[in-house]
């Protein structure tokens, strides 16, 4: 994996994640892993976690390179990731306020039918300067960004606050966790974006779980938990008392209040 492609008698050998779904007669090859780069990124953020986290917007991470997490590759930072080849390519990527090429090393990422590497760069500058229109059209910068992964639109993290100070803290499929301060005051918060699928929903929750032991001051969690407490959050449909009960456990380990609403209660 360190080395880059492997090749088998004069053939490139494709690796992808382990699926309980595969079937070889009627699987096809629709996601890749490969290595990208990330050129001129500050050694500051040479950390696994930040790594991760970055690569995390343009395909699934699968590990940081070794020389670059000891330091030995300053120039570039490596990671390999899980590609899918039915998406666009990312050409680059937003952190901490300033954007940040990505380069493939496996040359035949070619996605969509998008063979030409200008052209696509185009497209992505085209997508970028116009999600930048909106951010800055209604006063806010982003923060942190989770890229759009399947059905799910992503999670974005703005701010219209130039008194605060971000601090990228963890990152998940379904949750970004960041702290925030002022001064001396510190408190972390956690955009979230669930699963409505009972096994990633499952991910979800030991995931937040697992964020509980790292959090030493007020933490908050804001956004579309795909789940229920109670009956009265609902209006019609069945209600799976077992999911909201494992759900409910969630938020008592993590010793969660549960906010009261304003306005109607429903969306």
């Amino acid at each position: 994996m360190d080395e880059g492609p492997l090749m088998v008698f004069d053939h490139y050998l494709t690796m992808q994640l382990w699926s309980p779904e595969f079937a070889s007669p009627t699987t096809t090859i629709d996601k890749k892993m490969v290595w990208i780069r990330f050129p001129g990124l500050n050694l500051y953020f040479y950390d696994e976690s930040i790594l991760l986290a970055l690569a995390t917007r343009v395909g699934s991470p699968i590990k940081a390179n070794e020389n670059t997490l000891d330091f030995t590759r300053g120039r570039v930072a490596r990671v390999c990731i899980e590609v899918d080849l039915n998406k666009p390519v990312i050409g680059k990527v937003w952190m901490k306020g300033h954007w940040y090429k990505v380069e493939y090393e496996d040359k035949d990422v070619g996605v969509n039918g998008i063979d030409d590497p200008v052209q696509s760069d185009e497209n992505l500058v085209e997508q970028s300067d116009a999600m930048e229109l909106v951010w800055f059209t209604v006063g806010f910068k982003p923060i942190f960004i989770q890229e759009a992964n399947g059905h799910a639109d992503g999670i974005w993290i703005l701010s219209n606050r130039a008194d605060l100070s971000f601090q990228f803290v963890d990152t998940h499929p379904q949750i970004i966790t960041f702290s925030v301060s002022k001064l001396q005051q510190i408190w972390f918060c956690s955009g979230i974006y669930a699963s409505p699928n009972p096994i990633l929903h499952a991910c979800f929750r030991d995931h937040l779980v697992s964020l509980r032991s790292r959090m030493n001051e007020p933490w908050l969690i804001a956004g579309d938990m795909n789940e229920i407490l109670q009956p009265s959050e609902v209006a019609g449909g069945n209600v799976l008392l077992a999911r909201s009960n494992i759900f409910r456990d969630v938020v008592d380990s993590c010793n969660f209040i549960d906010m009261p609403t304003v306005g109607g209660p429903l969306t």
